[in-house]
């Protein structure tokens, strides 16, 4: 069993987001996985910085409360709550409140679905 603990000192300022996080991987003695994964901290009165990337993404709010924005669609955001973020979605996060914002995110490629031609006859993308 492998086990990893943080806290506030392990945090580093990822100044491309305009967030806090500690990445999972590296990890020593594991394999990395075909994912990437981190604790984010989305502090006071802030905004993560709007982006879109190649990945899909997951969102799951372990602490606080916020602002979710994909694509637009904006949505009020909590403890509990995971958000879906397809690739090439424009998306940021507002931390509006007085306590920190914490979540784990996952994200990894997409693999393109296959062409008409390359699936089987009668069945459906994604099956």
């Amino acid at each position: 069993m492998h086990v990893t603990s943080w806290t506030d000192d392990d945090l580093v300022f990822e100044d491309a987001y305009n967030v806090w996080g500690k990445r999972l991987f590296p990890w020593p003695d594991l394999p990395e996985p075909a994912f990437g994964t981190a604790w984010v901290v989305v502090k006071p009165g802030t905004t993560s910085t709007p982006h879109s990337h190649d990945e899909t993404e997951m969102f799951f709010i372990v602490e606080g409360e916020g602002e979710m924005d994909v694509a637009g669609e904006l949505r009020h955001v909590r403890a509990g709550d995971t958000v879906f973020i397809p690739p090439h979605r424009d998306h940021s996060l507002t931390n509006p409140g007085t306590a920190r914002l914490v979540f784990l995110t996952v994200f990894w490629e997409q693999a393109p679905a296959p062409d008409a031609a390359e699936r089987p006859a009668g069945s459906a993308v994604g099956a």
